[in-house]
């Protein structure tokens, strides 16, 4: 008896070294999520600047933030592994994590953003760090070996 699996709309097959089209199994999910980190990225640029005058290390944060972000952008789009994707998703939830002890108890240094939920960049972010996460979890969920 053949039993067989469903196919999954977002996988494709990477090309193996001879061009043969065997190789890994890709998700066509890491376009979204390789463009959802660059928005995530774009998004904290504007506040960079300001955050290293008032608050340092937020505003080193936010850099390292944007940095991790392009890499992942660029490892979805090149090879979009298991490792890619649980670090994506990792950095991006952590950066929601952040955001919500930002507008809720505070973060040292910076207790004019308490309550400060409908900050424009603040929920572009959000929104897609979020995505990220879902399309990582969609992405490893549906990963065929």
């Amino acid at each position: 008896m053949t039993v067989h699996s469903p196919d999954h709309a977002h996988q494709v097959s990477a090309p193996g070294p001879s061009g043969s089209g065997a190789g890994a199994p890709r998700s066509a999910l890491r376009w979204p999520a390789a463009a959802a980190t660059l928005v995530v990225a774009a998004a904290h640029v504007p506040v960079v600047p300001e955050h290293l005058r008032e608050v340092p290390y937020v505003g080193w944060l936010f850099v390292g933030l944007i940095a991790a972000c392009l890499l992942c952008s660029v490892a979805l789009a090149v090879q979009d592994t298991v490792i890619v994707w649980v670090a994506a998703a990792t950095i991006c939830l952590a950066a929601v994590s952040a955001y919500l002890v930002s507008r809720s108890v505070g973060l040292p240094g910076m207790p004019d953003d308490v309550g400060d939920w409908a900050n424009p960049l603040g929920l572009i972010s959000v929104a897609g760090e979020t995505l990220v996460a879902v399309l990582a979890l969609a992405a490893l969920t549906f990963r065929r070996t």
